[in-house]
């Protein structure tokens, strides 16, 4: 699962489209047998995380920067880790 935000993008040099700011969620599908498990750790820790990644949006300059958390899945260790960038 992913989740990103854009800031308005004015228009520069090459560009003449203003961008309004965008939000997206993405879900991704996983295996049928792993479907169980992937669901549970995303239930215990990735759906916290993102909930935390779209309450920090209220931090002063947040929204000025595109912003995005990526939630992995490791079927090989039962794992789910998040990764979070900032600024792209």
């Amino acid at each position: 699962m992913e989740g990103e935000f854009r800031p308005v993008r004015t228009p520069g040099f090459s560009a003449k489209i203003l961008y309004d700011e965008a939000w997206h969620l993405r879900v991704y599908p996983t295996l049928a047998e792993l479907r169980q498990l992937a669901n549970r750790l995303l239930r215990e820790q990735g759906l916290p995380a993102i909930a935390a990644w779209l309450k920090s949006s209220k931090q002063a300059g947040w929204l000025e920067r595109s912003q995005r958390i990526e939630l992995i899945f490791n079927p090989v260790d039962g794992s789910m880790a998040s990764h979070e960038s900032h600024g792209m």
